[in-house]
C-alpha cells in the first residue's frame, strides 16, 4: 500500500517536473490545505455546537419535569404537616406529577417516645479446670486433635477457663492464665 502510493507522488512529482508547473502545483496545494482546515474547523464547531443545543434541550427539559414535580407536591402537601404524607406524597409526584392523593391520611402524626434500655442478658457462670497431662494450646481445631500453629505449652495442674466444647471432635476452647485462647484436646482438661 505504502509502496503504491510513494509511485504515485513520484510520477505525479514527475509530471510537474516535466511541464514546468511548479508555482500552479505550490497554489493548489496551499488552496487544498486551507479548504482541508476549513472543512476540518467547520466539522469541530458543527459537533460542539450539536452537543450545546443537546445539553440546553436537557437541562430545558429537567427544569419543566422539577416545575411539575414542585406543583404536584404543593397541590397535595396543602396544610399537611404528617411526616408520613410528607415522604409518600414526594415519592409518588417524584413518579408521576399528574398524580391527585387523597386529602386525608391513615397514619396519625408521628410522636416520639422515649425508648427504655434493654436488659442485658445474664451472663453465664465461668468454668474452670485443670490440666491432667502436659499439652499445647494450638489455634484451630480440627478432628481427632486441634491444629494450628502452637501458642502456649500447659503444664499438669494448670487451670484454664473453658469456653467452648467441641464434642463433636472431641476439643475445648480455653484461656489460659496469661489470656492466651486456643484449643486443646479435651481428654487432657478435667473440669
Amino acid at each position: 500500500m505504502t509502496l503504491g502510493i510513494a509511485l504515485v507522488l513520484i510520477f505525479v512529482l514527475y509530471l510537474i517536473d516535466k511541464n514546468k508547473v511548479w508555482r500552479q502545483a505550490v497554489k493548489v496545494v496551499i488552496g487544498l490545505a486551507v479548504l482541508g482546515v476549513l472543512a476540518i474547523a467547520g466539522l469541530y464547531g458543527w459537533t460542539k455546537y450539536d452537543e450545546w443545543q443537546k445539553r440546553a434541550e436537557a437541562t430545558k427539559q429537567q427544569k419543566a419535569w422539577q416545575d411539575k414535580v414542585d406543583a404536584c407536591e404543593k397541590r397535595n402537601l396543602e396544610g399537611n404537616v404528617n411526616a408520613i404524607d410528607i415522604v409518600f406524597t414526594k415519592d409518588a409526584c417524584a413518579k408521576d406529577p399528574t398524580v391527585v392523593l387523597p386529602k386525608f391520611s391513615v397514619a396519625p402524626p408521628l410522636q416520639v417516645v422515649e425508648s427504655k434500655p434493654i436488659p442485658k442478658p445474664p451472663r453465664s457462670p465461668k468454668i474452670t479446670g485443670k490440666i491432667t497431662v502436659d499439652t499445647m494450646v494450638y489455634s484451630e481445631d480440627a478432628p481427632v486433635n486441634p491444629t494450628g500453629r502452637m501458642l502456649q505449652k500447659l503444664s499438669r495442674g494448670d487451670e484454664v477457663q473453658i469456653l467452648e466444647k467441641n464434642s463433636i471432635f472431641g476439643t475445648v476452647r480455653v484461656k489460659t492464665s496469661t489470656g492466651v485462647i486456643g484449643w486443646i484436646s479435651d481428654s487432657v482438661v478435667e473440669y
